[in-house]
């Protein structure tokens, strides 16, 4: 189960739509603004939302990711053109910065930002006539190449419509390619560019790459049809890419259309889907080992929700997107609940896991399900010196290789595992003290 948070508005009954989420849960966006525009949007649970603004002589402006350093990338435009930009200081006093000149563009959009500051995005710089895919790597700009031609894509810049979408921390990219027909595409710095083909038993007619982790995993959507059945009638559904393997991931009866928007690095994989039979049939979903879930079943529903589409997930499994409450279009933040018990009431299975580490005494109490039995006294020193961005971080980690040593009720639970994993995130953490660790 989740818990859910309004994340509010720039003007009264305005709407919200949030893109991106970082790990320390903040939040990025478009929201109505002041006179009718949407404008960029920071959000923090301590201090709500914030119009970031535009480029000086803009009226318009929109933000497309945020990284783990609070650094935001989107567009700014005015009634002519777009440019790419980045916001920098949104936690005081936000800048935002022009990067259209880096191309020398006449339009363009920074849609994807990593850890390491690299951005990703779509420019139609000067003598060309078609977008092209770029990153900004240490400062300095680049194209993404073509690779090798192939009959489905041009040779030359000015046969493509390449859109750069989303990148990891390892440099790997996905977008896609083309203009009404686009074709979900990878860039990666070894192995160059690639289109990401649906498994053998579908043909593809069109399809796009929304979100890669940094496993490499990949996430978007593709326009499918079955070969050999008689029926020609092309289905978007949301679809996952691993290497050369790839997945239709699987619908809730009903729900016929789907897209997959986002991945994390636990695999949970979030977007939408639609059942023509609903009012307002647009439901946000989240899909475990290729498995549907329909988001609204996650939460209390006497709180009046209908949740139409999620667009982004951490790696706290922290979601956003977009519903529909009290008759207006929200943004919305979903948490996952943490349950409270009588600690000393539980069966002899529960597992102590010492979050600490440095001193062996308990912090937290997992079951084998994977879910937190929170407080536990006494009060782990360790544990208390930690953000609860680093708490939330362990809690998950040690969560995870529970259930994957400990499936059924009852069954043994490798504790030390558990115990190694946290270990190792610690000192991962003391050694980049912006993780979290103070």
């Amino acid at each position: 189960m989740y818990d859910i948070k309004d994340l509010g508005s720039l003007i009264p009954g305005g709407s919200v739509e949030p893109h991106a989420i970082n790990y320390a849960g903040h939040v990025v966006g478009a929201a109505t603004a002041q006179g009718g525009p949407r404008h960029a949007f920071y959000w923090t649970n301590q201090s709500g939302i914030k119009d970031l603004g535009c480029l000086q002589g803009d009226d318009h402006s929109a933000a497309g990711d945020i990284n783990d350093s609070n650094v935001i990338v989107g567009y700014s435009r005015d009634n002519n053109s777009e440019r790419s930009c980045v916001w920098v200081g949104a936690g005081g006093a936000p800048q935002v910065i022009n990067l259209g000149t880096k191309f020398q563009e006449i339009w363009g959009n920074a849609i994807g930002i990593n850890n390491a500051g690299h951005i990703i995005g779509r420019a139609l710089p000067i003598n060309t006539s078609s977008t092209s895919a770029c990153i900004i790597i240490n400062g300095q700009p680049h194209l993404l190449p073509n690779g090798i031609p192939t009959p489905w894509l041009g040779s030359s810049l000015k046969d493509v419509n390449d859109v750069g979408l989303a990148l990891n921390n390892f440099g790997q990219a996905v977008g896609q390619v083309g203009y009404l027909l686009t074709q979900p595409l990878m860039w990666d710095p070894t192995t160059g560019r690639r289109k990401l083909e649906p498994p053998s038993i579908f043909s593809q007619q069109s399809g796009s790459a929304k979100a890669i982790n940094d496993e490499g995993l990949a996430v978007g959507w593709a326009e499918v049809s079955v070969y050999g059945i008689g029926n020609t009638n092309q289905v978007m559904r949301a679809m996952l890419w691993n290497g050369p393997v790839s997945r239709v991931l699987l619908n809730i009866p009903g729900f016929d259309v789907s897209q997959a928007l986002d991945i994390n690095a636990g695999r949970e994989i979030v977007g939408w889907a639609f059942n023509s039979s609903l009012v307002n049939g647009q439901r946000a979903m989240r899909w475990v080992k290729t498995f549907a879930e329909d988001l609204n079943t996650l939460i209390d529903p006497d709180l009046g929700w209908t949740l139409q589409r999620a667009t982004s997930i951490n790696n706290h499994g922290s979601i956003v997107g977009v519903g529909i409450h009290d008759g207006q279009s929200k943004g919305w933040l979903l948490t996952r609940r943490i349950r409270s018990i009588d600690w000393q009431a539980l069966p002899a299975y529960v597992v102590q896991i010492v979050f600490g580490v440095v001193d062996d005494k308990p912090g937290v109490v997992i079951n084998p399900r994977g879910e937190v039995i929170h407080p536990y006294p006494p009060p782990n020193p360790a544990w208390e010196s930690l953000s609860a961005v680093a708490r939330t971080e362990l809690i998950s980690i040690a969560s995870a290789s529970l259930l994957k040593s400990g499936r059924r009720r009852g069954a043994k639970i490798d504790q030390k595992t558990a115990l190694d994993a946290v270990a190792r995130r610690v000192k991962q953490l003391r050694g980049a003290p912006r993780a979290g660790l103070s």
